[in-house]
This record gives structure tokens, sequence and C-alpha cells, in this order.
């Protein structure tokens, strides 16, 4: 017995697909247009924890207008309960070996790294994000030029998620060097 080519049958189908589809589409754009907000807050939050931690509780920041290159996305003057600068807290955006590595950077009036705090990565768990933990990034403490392999050492089996961190850092402090007062 001999199928036959049955377009009005195809037609059906794809139209009911295209349906499908669409309404799913729909769906997604609508939970998109109510969660951003909320999205954004909870990122800002992120952000925020990550700078109270390098320069503690009790801070105020004031984001700096200007256009950075990548890695660095932002920088945040830092003061004090009493109106003191502090530093600054550059957000950078590596990229790291399986993905972006959100990271805040503080960086001190005198131009050297004061903390690094990872704010999210997706490097390989158990070797990527190693580069993620304080082992690693207490190396950055108090340097204004980090080079991997000279005065800091990579992760043994993340180089490539160990350069990526280096390279934010060594921006953020160059950023913040080039924003002038």
């Amino acid at each position: 017995m001999e199928k036959k080519f049955d377009l009005l049958y195809i037609l059906k189908i794809a139209g009911v697909l295209f349906i499908i589809c669409g309404l799913t589409a729909l769906m997604l754009s609508a939970v998109n247009l109510v969660a951003k907000d909320k999205i954004a807050e909870n990122a800002q939050a992120r952000m925020n924890e990550s700078i109270a931690l390098i320069f503690g509780e009790g801070i105020t920041t004031e984001q700096v207008e200007k256009d950075f290159q990548a890695p660095v996305n932002s920088i945040y003057k830092v003061y004090s309960a009493d109106g003191n600068i502090l530093g600054y807290a550059v957000y950078t955006v590596p990229v790291g070996f399986k993905g972006d590595i959100e990271m805040m950077v503080g960086v001190t009036l005198g131009g050297h790294c004061k903390s690094v705090e990872i704010i999210s990565m997706s490097e390989t768990p158990g070797l990527g994000t190693k580069a993620g933990e304080d082992s690693f990034l207490d190396q950055f403490h108090n340097v204004t030029e980090p080079v991997v392999g000279d005065n800091i050492i990579p992760v043994a089996g993340a180089t490539i998620s160990s350069r990526a961190i280096n390279t934010a850092v060594d921006a953020a402090i160059k950023a913040v060097g080039g924003i002038g007062g």
C-alpha cells in the first residue's frame, strides 16, 4: 500500500505547531515583563552585597558615569558613613572557560586591589570554580599589577578561569586610574 502525500494534513500539523509556539512565546514574554524588575532588583542586591563584603557595612555608593571597556561594566565610588571616599567598587564581567564570571573588584584610592568578590560564575564545578575560592582570590589583595605566573599563581586545571579573573582585576585597577578625581 503506497502512502500519498497529503498537503492538507501537513499544513494542519504545521498550523497547530505554529499556534503552540506562538502561545509559548507570548507566555514567556508575559513572564519576562512581570519578572524583569524583580530580576534587576535581585542583581543589584547581589552587587550591593559584594560591595559591602569588600568595604564593610554602613557605606553608600555613587555610580561613576562613564563608558568603560570590557570586562569593566561599571564603577561605583564607595563612601563611608561620614562621607569620606573609601575607594571604588568595579563591576567586571570577564569571560571564563564556560561563560561569564560576574565579579566585584574593590580598588583603594592608592590604586591597589582591596578584595575580589565573585557574584556568579558558570565555570566547571570542582575545577574552574576553584578560581573563585579565597585561596586564589586572596592573592590579589594589595596588588597593583596582577600577573598570572608572576605574582599570581593560577589554579591548576583552571588556567582560563584564573586568567579571566586576573584580566578583570587588572582592568579594574586601570579603569579606576583612568577616571580621575
